[in-house]
């Protein structure tokens, strides 16, 4: 059901951004349960956007950038700081 979810071309901002958000946990989680034509998708998404408006296309690319940038406090074991 998840992989059929995802594989939906996304049609607005707010959608596209919450499409990346979901294709790149589940890459994170069981990224070789995931079709690479899912995978391509997503590349194809944030590199190309939907054409339909360029602002719209640059915030999908900084949203997305933002959610895939690992703060280096992610990186430290549990307890440490």
């Amino acid at each position: 059901m998840l992989l059929f979810a995802i594989s939906l071309k996304p049609s607005c901002l707010k959608q596209h951004c919450r499409y990346v958000r979901t294709v790149t946990r589940v890459l994170e989680l069981a990224g070789e349960a995931v079709q690479q034509s899912v995978a391509a998708n997503l590349v194809v998404l944030i590199g190309e956007g939907s054409g339909d408006d360029e602002d719209e296309d640059r915030r999908l690319r900084c949203e997305s950038v933002e959610h895939m940038v690992v703060s280096p406090c992610d990186l430290l074991p549990r307890g440490v700081e």
